[in-house]
């Protein structure tokens, strides 16, 4: 605001030396102000840099979200990669289990939790075999976890990271099986009728799987692979 005063008064003086006419100076002080926006607007960006917490379009990491909000209970607890499943509470108006922005340090009782939730989605994510999901997320009532399919890429999964204090465990838990051997890769290699029993919601970025009904068809499932 005292920038934008002192351009007024700058350009306007300059101008009143010959001609005092009141209008005119406010048309030139418009004009003063007229550049500096247009140099601040030249020389700022739209601040929507990274993850930059949710500075980023809905859709931006898919349908995933809007599925959620559209077809699951009310009462649903979500779980899934907690980078990932960031914008659960806002676009998908669910409960998350545990979320990299509800991660913080603030209390130590509530730190504990969080870390013990962090590295058991983690797990989760990472798990090898419907058994191994199964038992990590049936106990904590989860009804939906959502892989995130890119961490789970060969790529992606040579160069695995995260911040502390979870990244040695990531990085173990990348290089524990090849690529193909993770759970969320082998739902994608289901026959399309055992998918559709387990799997309510799939695209390039996410996996949705049903918990309870995980849980009914896992005989199926393994008779699948």
């Amino acid at each position: 605001m005292a920038f934008s005063s002192a351009v007024w008064r700058v350009v306007v003086k300059a101008g009143s030396v010959s001609t005092p006419v009141s209008q005119l100076k406010s048309l030139q002080g418009l004009f003063g102000l007229g550049m500096l926006a247009l140099l601040i607007y030249s020389g700022s960006g739209t601040g929507l840099y990274g993850a930059a917490n949710f500075n980023y379009h809905r859709l931006k990491r898919g349908k995933v979200f809007e599925w959620i909000r559209a077809h699951t209970p009310h009462d649903a607890l979500i779980a899934g990669e907690p980078i990932f499943i960031d914008p659960i509470q806002l676009f998908g108006e669910r409960r998350g289990f545990i979320t990299s922005e509800t991660a913080h340090p603030f209390y130590s009782g509530y730190w504990k939790e969080a870390k013990r939730r962090m590295a058991l989605s983690l797990r989760a994510n990472y798990a090898g075999d419907v058994h191994e999901l199964l038992e990590l997320v049936e106990p904590e009532r989860i009804t939906y976890f959502i892989f995130d399919r890119a961490s789970l890429t060969g790529d992606r999964l040579k160069r695995a990271k995260f911040y502390a204090p979870f990244h040695a465990l990531v990085k173990k838990l990348a290089q524990q099986r090849r690529p193909e051997q993770y759970l969320g890769r082998k739902l994608t290699a289901l026959s399309r009728e055992t998918m559709r029993l387990v799997v309510p919601y799939l695209d390039n970025q996410a996996i949705v799987v049903d918990i309870q009904a995980l849980r009914k068809y896992e005989a199926l499932l393994v008779q699948d692979h």
